[in-house]
């Protein structure tokens, strides 16, 4: 086997495993969390991160085959519910300075 090859299924294999995807979806949550929160950041970094999560995750659910439409879309929609916390936070902040 080539190593082009052997690189495929090892992407493969990592990309159609069930458990390994929703690790690495929790910790995409969990991380996308963190920079919404985080005071060292401004709006526009946090914007880029999120576009970065959102890439990610459609790149790992595009090329998955183990998990449904049903499962896959579900994900993408906790996604943009934690990335809608970034709003509802900028929101608050306009309202702070602007009273």
């Amino acid at each position: 086997m080539d190593k082009e090859n052997e690189g495929f299924n090892i992407m493969s294999f990592l990309f159609n495993n069930k458990s390994f995807i929703e690790g690495l979806i929790e910790n995409l949550k969990k991380e996308l969390m963190e920079i919404i929160f985080s005071e060292n950041l401004n709006i526009f970094k946090k914007s880029i991160f999120i576009q970065g999560v959102f890439t990610y995750a459609n790149l790992i659910l595009s090329n998955n085959e183990s998990l449904s439409k049903e499962e896959k879309t579900k994900i993408m929609e906790e996604i943009v519910e934690i990335s809608n916390l970034l709003a509802d936070e900028t929101l608050e902040d306009v309202k702070k300075y602007a009273n």
